[in-house]
């Protein structure tokens, strides 16, 4: 509110800023916490009303699959082992048909598509799972899929990919930074 009141930030640009920063410590808190406390998470998302298209698609080019699987389950409202079976088996309908139950918009399915096709090639580099080179190369991964695609126009969602691939190169780089501070 002090930057908006001061006229340094637009009041839309300021709320993309935090909604932005508030996904990404969320991501960052459910790399930390105990799998047995994501339904929990999942369900203090919904009743902030802060679980949309956008968030689902962060968490998974972010790699937290477990977040991102949870929170199908629960929009879906079936059993999460369902999800993640439905997730391993690649099926385009059984996909849809999974992300059509969630309520998720139609102009999502491509990128949601692109997600859960690099999520069950396993193509994120091994590691901890804060590590910020998985994220880079899983959004990257991502982008490149949805990018590709013949029916792909240029739109919102690839622009939101993109940002998320930004975002994720910068956080790296400060890992990277921090690695080298701390090594020295």
């Amino acid at each position: 509110q002090l930057i908006v009141s001061r006229d340094w930030m637009a009041p839309e640009r300021a709320d993309t800023v935090t909604r932005d920063a508030r996904e990404r410590a969320t991501i960052a808190a459910a790399f930390e916490a105990p799998a047995d406390s994501m339904p929990a998470l999942v369900d203090q998302l919904i009743a902030a009303g802060e679980l949309n298209p956008a968030f689902l698609i962060r968490a998974a080019a972010s790699g937290q699959t477990l977040l991102f699987e949870t929170a199908l389950a629960a929009l879906a409202g079936i059993p999460q082992a369902r999800v993640n079976a439905l997730i391993q088996s690649g099926r385009a309908a059984s996909l849809k048909a999974l992300l059509e139950k969630a309520g998720l918009p139609a102009r999502t399915f491509p990128a949601f598509a692109a997600a859960i096709d690099v999520i069950r090639q396993g193509e994120a580099v091994p590691g901890a799972a804060s590590d910020y080179r998985r994220a880079t190369h899983l959004i990257d991964a991502i982008l490149n899929r949805y990018q590709n695609r013949p029916d792909r126009e240029l739109d919102p969602i690839l622009a939101l990919l993109r940002r998320f691939a930004t975002d994720a190169k910068r956080a790296a780089a400060r890992g990277y930074a921090q690695q080298v501070m701390e090594a020295a």
